[in-house]
């Protein structure tokens, strides 16, 4: 038998109840993050107005 190259992927799930979930959702909504971009798309200005008026 031949040997071919081999990927082998993992990866790790976490249920929205868990602290880890929450604090990914922390972080992909900063606004310090998004207010200190140079340039950002109409999404990420869109996703700013919003962590402002909530």
């Amino acid at each position: 038998m031949t040997q071919s190259p081999a990927v082998i992927l993992t990866c790790q799930f976490t249920l929205p109840n868990k602290k880890s979930f929450s604090t990914y959702i922390d972080y992909m909504t900063r606004e310090k993050a998004l207010e200190e971009k140079e340039r950002r798309t109409p999404d990420e200005e869109q996703e700013l107005q919003r962590i402002k008026n909530a």
